[in-house]
């Protein structure tokens, strides 16, 4: 699927991004579902929750055969992958599967991800790795394109990352992350977003309510992808990102998402 929001269920950071993304449904096409091997003629294209075969965020084994624990790893070209986390330090975080063939397992998604491609790669198995599923998250306005900058910025209030696009844009979100330095945390929890279509005239991002410059929440962990969503979708060529608070040293790894703002789909 084309740039997708994936959450497992209610708990995560998006509100109401808990829809069934298409397995289940047939949504997404048989095309769209492969797998690193398979046995007979249970293909990959049968890993559907409740269909008689065989797949991830809510996951359903056959009978006696079942995924007990496994990892998630997503991508936005299919070249490179990153491991989901959560909030864990490890390398991968390890979910817990099924029990038996029969029930459905939920997993929630804290924080949520956001990519087109993503694997299941099974940790522990009964018998034999088989696996129904269906994937829960949501469509970001149909614009969820990664625009993309990574930046460190000196320790100053007045400090700020700006971006140029170079034509309009539909910005949609952000994604941002902290660094380490040897033993050392760095990272920005607060932050405020300015727009601009000439570089020159600056619009401040305001809070609905208030209609003050609106802050937004950043990370609490170094590592962690914390994303943010623009609602309504911010137009712009230029954006600016200032940090309003952060731990040791300003530290800031991030992307946009967004699209050209003549796309439709």
């Amino acid at each position: 699927m084309d740039g997708w929001l994936g959450t497992g269920a209610g708990r995560a950071s998006a509100p109401g991004c808990i829809q069934p993304l298409g397995l289940r449904s047939g949504r997404i096409d048989d095309s769209q579902i492969t797998a690193s091997d398979h046995i007979g003629n249970w293909e990959a294209r049968l890993a559907r929750l409740e269909l008689s075969g065989s797949g991830a965020r809510a996951s359903l084994g056959l009978k006696d055969y079942f995924i007990m624990h496994f990892t998630l790893s997503y991508s936005l070209d299919q070249e490179t992958w990153s491991s989901y986390r959560g909030n864990s330090t490890k390398p991968a975080y390890i979910f817990n599967g099924n029990l038996d063939g029969s029930k459905v397992k939920e997993n929630h998604l804290s924080p949520p991800i956001l990519g087109r491609y993503i694997r299941l790669q099974p940790v522990t198995i009964q018998r034999n790795p088989a696996l129904r599923m269906e994937l829960l998250g949501c469509d970001v306005n149909s614009c969820s394109f990664p625009l993309g900058l990574q930046r460190r910025l000196a320790n100053n209030p007045h400090e700020w990352l700006q971006v140029d696009f170079l034509v309009m844009k539909r910005i949609t979100g952000v994604v941002t992350q902290g660094a380490w330095s040897v033993l050392t945390q760095m990272m920005v929890t607060e932050f405020s977003v300015t727009i601009s279509d000439d570089g020159h005239s600056w619009s401040n991002v305001v809070d609905d309510g208030t209609q003050r410059e609106k802050i937004f929440k950043g990370n609490s962990e170094p590592d962690e992808e914390m994303l943010n969503l623009f609602d309504p979708p911010l137009f712009a060529r230029f954006i600016q990102i200032h940090p309003r608070g952060w731990v040791n040293d300003i530290a800031l790894r991030l992307e946009f998402i967004g699209c050209d703002t003549q796309q439709q789909h």
